[in-house]
Formats: C-alpha cells, structure tokens, sequence
C-alpha cells in the first residue's frame, strides 16, 4: 500500500469542539441551573449539527489519520497505525440525549447575553431513531428496558411501517461505517482491535448486512428517488474508496452528507414525482 495522499491527513468531519464552543457549554450548563453539566452538553454538541464560521458542519464521529485531537475531552479509540506509521484515531460519541439537545438549541444563542461566541450561529439536534420492542406500560415497570428515558410513545403498540424504514436505514448506516473502517484497516495492514476475525471478512459481512438492511428500508417504506440518489452517491463514493481503500471512513461519510445535502433531496423529490407520474400513465 503507497503513502496515503497528505491531503487526507486532515480532519474533515469537523465535530471535535471548537474552544469557543468549550465556552458555549460552560454556559448553557450554567444557566441550566445545575441540571446538566457543561461535559454532558460537550458530549451532545459533538453529535450536534453546527453552523460555524458560516460553514455547516455534521456530528459524524470523528476518524483522525496522523493528526493530534484537538478535542481532548471527546472519546477516542486508538486503530492502530497505518503501513507508513501513522495513528489511526477514531472518535467514540456518546448516546443521543433528544432532551438535551433541545435545550442546548432553544437556549445556545441567549446563555449569555453579549458574550456568546459569534463563530456558533446555530445548531440542529441529532435525527433520534425510533425505540422498536415491547413496553410495559406508563406505571415505569421495566420501561427504561428499551427507552431509557421511559418516554417512547410506543406502549402496548406494533412498530409503523416507517419506524421499521428508520430503525432499518440507521442499522445500514452504522454497517456502512463500520465496513468503511474496516476497508481502511485491512488496507492498511492492521487487525480490528479486540477481534479475532480478520477485517477483510468484517468489511464484506457488515457490507453484506447493509445491503440487506437497505432492502428491508425499501420494502417497509418505498423511496424510489432516495434509493436512486443514495446508490448514485455510493457507486462514486466506492469507486474513489476502491483507489484509496484507507480512507474508506473518509469517503463513506462524505457520501453519507451529502446524500442528506438539500441538492440529494431536491433530487430525490423530483426522481419521486417523474415516477409518480410515468406510473401513473400504466395504471
């Protein structure tokens, strides 16, 4: 494998916290009036979308190759080093808080007033995915099972079709990205920590799952123009990988913004409608 291009050696996810945001939470956590801390909302404004400087950035976990955090307080697990000795760091985020992130942005721009750093203009809250599974009722008996907060909406019901869509797109999703990680380790010559499976059979098999997930997506809720657009995306996004396998998690990410782009859903939108309509001309 050649030295990977320097110019993958940056950091473009961008969800490490800027120090102005350090501050940010610092007082958010105080004008909560102790009901949170200024670590737990760090913790959520990493997953948080943010608008910065006037640049968007996405709450995907951050994957370093050859570069320090500049996070410190972020979680990172260490990957191994690439065949030219390079620290593969990969960021661990912790569990959406819908609670919290929608107090950190109902309250970001007025925690302090006149103080509140001008490179942040806005957060979006992480996308929750639905809790699936039998509840036990409002009397709290074993709700916290599978909704920790024990505010689901879902006792004593069946899982919507959509539901089953969202559960199945975010579990494709997380197999794309662990595929991709493990792409860029079996290029680089390394094992996955902790597992004896080789990563060149966790990248086909967590490929493999995803493809299948995607297929229960499509056959729960029925999207023509977004299973086009997002097989459009991937099909560039894998051939660049299959050039560059180590920066698999690079461009996996890549494909997974901007599948999630407003251009990708103008063009999802309008593929739905010309579809719509060619059906409708043999019905």
């Amino acid at each position: 494998m050649g030295k990977l291009n320097s110019s993958y050696d940056v950091d473009i996810y961008n969800r490490q916290l800027h120090p102005e945001e350090k501050t940010l939470a610092q007082q958010i956590a105080a004008k909560s009036g102790g009901t949170y801390t200024a670590a737990q909302v760090e913790d959520q404004m990493r997953i948080m979308g943010a608008t910065v400087n006037g640049t968007v950035e996405n709450g995907a976990p951050d994957t370093l190759i050859g570069q320090k955090p500049t996070d410190a307080g972020a979680g990172w697990l260490s990957a191994g080093l690439t065949a030219d000795g390079k620290p593969i760091l990969t960021q661990t985020n912790a569990a959406v808080d819908p609670q919290l992130q929608a107090y950190i942005v109902n309250n970001y721009a007025s925690a302090a007033p006149g103080a509140v750093p001008s490179i942040v203009s806005g957060y979006t809250a992480s996308p929750t995915q639905p809790q699936i599974g039998p509840q036990y009722g409002t009397n709290g008996l074993n709700a916290g099972t599978m909704c920790p907060k024990g505010d689901c909406g879902m006792a004593y019901k069946t899982p919507s079709q959509q539901q089953v869509a969202d559960t199945a797109g975010f579990g494709a999703t997380q197999l794309d990205r662990a595929s991709a990680m493990a792409t860029a380790l079996a290029a680089a010559g390394l094992p996955i920590p902790y597992v004896s499976v080789p990563a060149e059979a966790v990248a086909v098999w967590a490929s493999a799952g995803s493809w299948f997930l995607n297929g229960v997506q499509q056959a729960a809720s029925p999207n023509f123009g977004g299973y086009t657009v997002s097989n459009g995306i991937s099909q560039v996004t894998g051939a660049i990988t299959a050039r560059y396998p180590i920066a698999a998690p690079i461009f996996n990410e890549f494909g997974n913004t901007t599948s999630n782009s407003g251009a990708a859903q103008n063009a999802q939108d309008w593929i739905n409608t010309q579809w719509g309509i060619l059906k409708g001309k043999f019905q």
